[in-house]
């Protein structure tokens, strides 16, 4: 599924493979697609160590004879191995898989691109990361725990926009998620296109979202409750059919405030409030279960219904739903290496591997589960066949040299 002479053209374009030996760039692009659908979520530097130095490896894919590494060398190799590689891979087959995978997608609004944009946080211990984000445990310093967050857009087919993050700064989503949206500003500027970024409330910051209202980014977000705002007047937007049981409480134009602002900023957004009929889940400093009823979305798409708003908002969940795809069943949970550089290999390449497994699903009419058992059947027979007809070949020659006597 992949073409040869493409990767060759990606490995010459991004000198991947400079002083490179034995680990080069389409030899990791093999070895972790293989390891990731034979060892599954416990894939790690051992099980790809393993799998390099096994005889299969060697003669199917690697094709050189007597190549044995060790799990420094993979360490090593991904902390300075160039990245660019396999996002440039990541893309092509995007760009290859997308007309097979957009026919099983179902358009929110027909016409209208959407784009979910949120981090993941994946913690592990100090020993792993050299550099991370603070992610809590009763000890601190040495003995506390690091996290490393992943911020990814989503568009229910790929990701326009991942990065990992290990600096402790992004444990503040304005930062993460702002960095996100300021540069898919730019990306969307050069592609000509408009989509509507949809987020959670993890951006709470006012001269962000004012800054993203200038630079004429579209988004639907949401807002707490008791945000801060100066109401202008009444929305004279269309209300839409309100889904049993939800009711729309206001439909505002106003000016919000930012931190540590005495008067609001200039930008006007509008605010919709909705009673969902039932509780969902609240954010409360000390408070894990606290509830609330009432939805606030904050956009500044003026002329959008209610009902289509309230839409938008909904297909935030895929992100959600996307990363807990890559966790249950790409390995995403854990680190494999413990370097920026190595991570964001490791992304790019769980990335590649989640529309090979879409794919595969799309063609195969299966979900993720049994597709990853089929891939790994199929796999395993290929190992199966190889170590057959490795006794075999063994069995015949000891037949040879056994009958075979030297007269002297």
């Amino acid at each position: 599924m992949l073409d040869a002479d493409v990767l060759n053209d990606f490995a010459l374009k991004t000198n991947v493979d400079f002083h490179a030996r034995k680990l080069k760039g389409q030899t990791i692009l093999k070895l972790y697609l293989q390891g990731i659908f034979l060892y599954g979520n416990k894939l790690s530097q051992s099980g790809l160590r393993t799998f390099f130095n096994s005889e299969y490896f060697i003669d199917i894919i690697n094709g050189i004879e007597g190549e044995t590494i060790t799990k420094a060398a993979i360490s090593k190799r991904l902390r300075h191995i160039n990245p660019e590689f396999f996002k440039l891979i990541y893309e092509n087959a995007v760009k290859e898989w997308s007309p097979i995978l957009s026919k099983y997608h179902k358009e929110v609004i027909p016409g209208m691109r959407l784009e979910s944009v949120d981090s993941s946080m994946v913690a592990q211990t100090t020993k792993i990361l050299s550099t991370g984000i603070h992610a809590g445990g009763r000890e601190g310093g040495e003995n506390g725990r690091k996290g490393v967050k992943y911020t990814l857009t989503y568009d229910g087919i790929s990701s326009s926009y991942a990065v990992v993050h290990t600096l402790p700064k992004y444990a503040d989503e304005d930062n993460a998620l702002g960095e996100a949206l300021l540069s898919m500003i730019k990306k969307d500027s050069v592609t000509k296109t408009s989509p509507i970024y949809v987020f959670d409330r993890g951006i709470k910051g006012g001269a962000l979202l004012a800054d993203f209202n200038t630079q004429g980014l579209r988004f639907v977000g949401r807002l707490n409750n008791n945000r801060r705002m100066d109401v202008l007047e009444d929305s004279i937007a269309p209300i839409g059919n309100m889904p049993s049981g939800m009711s729309l409480i206001s439909d505002k134009k106003v000016r919000i405030y930012g931190r540590n602002s005495h008067t609001p900023l200039s930008p006007i957004f509008r605010v919709v409030k909705i009673d969902l009929g039932h509780e969902i889940g609240a954010r409360s400093r000390g408070r894990r279960n606290k509830t609330e009823t009432v939805l606030t979305l904050i956009t500044d798409e003026m002329e959008l219904s209610v009902e289509e708003l309230m839409e938008i908002y909904r297909f935030r969940w895929c992100i959600e739903v996307f990363y807990k795809f890559l966790k249950q069943n790409l390995n995403f949970s854990h680190l494999i290496s413990g370097s920026e550089n190595g991570l964001t290999v490791i992304l790019y390449l769980t990335l590649l591997a989640a529309v090979l497994l879409k794919t595969y699903c799309a063609l195969n009419d299966c979900g993720p589960k049994l597709a990853t058992t089929k891939i790994w059947l199929e796999l395993g027979e290929g190992i199966y066949d190889y170590i057959i007809n490795r006794t075999r070949h063994s069995s015949e020659i000891n037949k040879y040299n056994h009958g075979y006597q030297v007269i002297t």
